[in-house]
């Protein structure tokens, strides 16, 4: 019932929040420091990874807008760029950089 709603990806995406979120999801999101949020290379950060399926979630929605903001939007791994790519464009996952 707020027309407006604010929090870290680290709360929403925990346990006790992410269905409710997912659930009630506004039409318009927007995610800081989207690079947290990309896929981490294998064997990296559980809680990037968490970030990242949650931030999947969230773009299954065609109808919903993201917004996603950086300043490091390549870290030097490529697939960790592409998977910033695929939350606005499924297919941008499998360009060739």
């Amino acid at each position: 019932h707020y027309t407006h709603f604010v929090a870290s990806i680290d709360f929403v995406k925990s346990e006790r929040y992410r269905a409710s979120f997912l659930e009630h999801c506004p039409e318009l999101v927007i995610i800081d420091e989207v690079h947290g949020a990309a896929e981490p290379p294998t064997g990296r950060s559980s809680a990037q990874q968490k970030r990242h399926a949650l931030g999947k979630e969230i773009a299954k929605d065609p109808e919903r807008h993201l917004i996603l903001l950086t300043a490091t939007p390549h870290s030097g791994h490529d697939e960790s760029f592409l998977s910033i790519l695929g939350l606005l464009k499924p297919e941008s996952r499998h360009l060739n950089l």
